[in-house]
């Protein structure tokens, strides 16, 4: 998928090099992404389709666990993971967080970056796929 690395057909390495990535925004910041999360953050600038999806798929994960459980098919999970993890890609690709100059602007991207981590981390550990530190 667009900005992988290189692990097409490879789900469970292309989920972890999305989470790494995403997580590098937050060292490179210098910033805790739990403090990201906890910091007041204007949503008036969600007004981009693109990050509005993103979004809302981050937010769908207790209902992709429930749907799982329900059918008995864990296939439901890996699919929304790999999703996420496609639009965080594109996210990541599309939008230049750290050199954004406009703060209030640059909180709701970390925040979107953090929300769509939290979600393709607790996936993957759902899933049973480790989250390296480093790829």
């Amino acid at each position: 998928f667009r900005g992988g690395g290189g692990f097409e057909g490879e789900p469970g390495p292309s989920l972890q090099h999305t989470a790494t990535r995403l997580g590098k925004i937050f060292q490179k910041a210098e910033i805790e992404e739990e403090a990201v999360l906890r910091a007041a953050t204007d949503l008036s600038a969600l007004d981009d389709d693109r990050l509005w999806e993103l979004w809302l798929t981050a937010g769908k994960l207790s209902l992709m666990v429930e749907q799982c459980v329900g059918a008995t098919e864990p296939a439901y999970l890996a699919k929304y993971a790999f999703q996420l993890a496609q639009q965080a890609n594109t996210f990541y690709h599309d939008y230049h967080i750290l050199s954004e100059s406009d703060a209030a602007r640059k909180q709701f991207l970390l925040t979107t970056a953090a929300v769509a981590r939290r979600a393709l981390v607790e996936s993957m550990e759902l899933m049973g796929i480790p989250r390296p530190a480093v790829m």
